[in-house]
């Protein structure tokens, strides 16, 4: 039984981290398209290259997602630290000023 449950928390850790690649790449593109949207003259060559680098992209994001699955155990480790922000008002921002 417990064997069964830590493989589920694998698999989840596993998803968390495919997740987290996902984003970071996707915010990549993002800003890679960007770039060719102003640095790439004419319509139709920045559709080209678009679907290319689109491709290119998802194409990378699968294959480190079957990388992860095929050879690495993964435990995600959630932060336990508590961070506490804390602002200073002057007494101008209080009011006494």
């Amino acid at each position: 039984m417990e064997c069964s449950s830590n493989k589920k928390a694998e698999e989840r850790s596993k998803e968390k981290l495919k997740e987290e690649i996902t984003k970071e790449l996707t915010f990549l593109w993002t800003k890679v398209l960007d770039l060719t949207s102003v640095a790439v003259d004419g319509k139709d060559r920045r559709e080209s290259l678009r679907g290319k680098i689109l491709t290119l992209g998802n194409n990378s994001k699968r294959a480190l997602h079957t990388v992860l699955d095929r050879y690495y155990k993964v435990e995600y480790v959630p932060n336990k630290e508590t961070i506490i922000e804390v602002k200073r008002t002057t007494e101008k921002e209080k009011g006494n000023g």
